[in-house]
């Protein structure tokens, strides 16, 4: 297969929604989506840490909307996806890469941790889904670009929690598919 062009693909007047992107893989989606000419929708549960990123990429000449929503929280979901649509546009490209982990054993199983890893790294991913599929349904385009690990495809020792959560966003995202 021969490339016609090996400059990188642009996406110049697409809209990408990145969540978790105040920091790890989200923030470096965003540069990487920002320097290719997306406009960004920032979606972090850390005010000050995605003010602060926000600030950086308009900076760098990225035309971006930041907006603060803990993924686990259906409603502040919604009205963060409005915020960014509003600024920005409808949701091109959803990259739902918010996501903890926390380490367990047989012995001390926190049944608490594992309600908040699923609720963040699952039903945080659906909750976004849920805010932009409908656009993407009636203008009959758009991409959800699924974050999932190894871990979901065979559990790794002291992240029964992390795998589970993992191996769910995997079959959701190719059940949808």
């Amino acid at each position: 297969c021969r490339m016609e062009s090996n400059r990188p693909m642009q996406f110049t007047d697409k809209v990408v929604v990145v969540t978790g992107a105040a920091s790890g893989i989200g923030q470096e989606i965003c540069r990487l989506f920002g320097r290719r000419g997306a406009r960004i929708g920032l979606l972090d549960r850390e005010e000050a840490s995605v003010d602060r990123f926000a600030e950086e990429l308009s900076g760098a000449g990225v035309s971006c909307v930041a907006s603060t929503a803990d993924v686990r929280d259906r409603a502040q979901v919604s009205a963060a996806i409005k915020k960014i649509s509003s600024a920005l546009g409808h949701t091109d490209i959803l990259i739902p890469c918010a996501g903890i982990c926390r380490a367990s054993t047989v012995s001390n199983l926190k049944v608490c941790d594992v309600e908040e890893i699923l609720h963040t790294n699952f039903l945080g991913m659906v909750y976004l889904i849920e805010a932009v599929l409908p656009s993407m349904l009636e203008r009959e385009r758009g991409q959800i670009v699924g974050i999932s690990s190894l871990a979901g495809v065979r559990g790794i020792p002291f992240e029964p929690a992390y795998s589970a959560s993992k191996a769910a966003v995997a079959a959701y995202l190719e059940s949808l598919r």
